[in-house]
């Protein structure tokens, strides 16, 4: 999958409370990079994220990583190519909400439970798409249900040598 961002996006249907405000999170995003031959048989690592922007942010701003948002990183993960590799209601390694002050929040459920789009070759039209939910013990933490573009412009984070 080469580098790309979809030239708009929503996608976000997501509600957190920060500070006594109510954050309507609408534009979800996703970056990704895989370590190692994706071509192998064998599991091979990755890094998938997960962005939420407040309704608030512009998309340029958003594909930039910044505003009010929320990000849900499951650290490394192991990617196997018979298509069960994508978990389901995992406790990412990180759920951190960017609002003012950086907040990090504990028991978040991420439950990615299909894809759509085009993931051979990046086609801002049908980018590839994650679907899931997001749960939290705390009810102000954040819910709801997302439907998140890939955005090629927003990977930071690089395999270690």
């Amino acid at each position: 999958m080469g580098y790309g961002c979809p030239e708009s996006w929503d996608g976000g249907d997501v509600v957190v409370e920060a500070g006594g405000e109510a954050l309507n999170l609408s534009t979800a995003l996703f970056s990704y990079i895989s370590c190692g031959d994706s071509s192998s048989d064998q599991p091979h690592p990755g890094w998938l994220i997960v962005y939420l922007f407040d309704e608030s942010v512009d998309f340029e701003t958003a594909k930039a990583g910044g505003g009010t948002r929320l990000e849900l990183s499951t650290y490394w993960y192991y990617y196997d190519n018979d298509n069960t590799g994508w978990f389901t209601k995992d406790s990412p390694k990180y759920a951190r909400l960017y609002s003012g002050g950086d907040m990090l929040l504990p028991d978040v459920l991420l439950d990615v439970h299909s894809w759509s789009g085009s993931w051979e070759v990046f086609d801002p039209q049908a980018p590839p798409v994650l679907h899931g939910t997001i749960e939290s013990s705390d009810p102000l933490g954040p819910h709801g249900t997302f439907d998140a573009a890939y955005c090629g412009d927003l990977v930071v984070w690089w395999c270690p040598g």
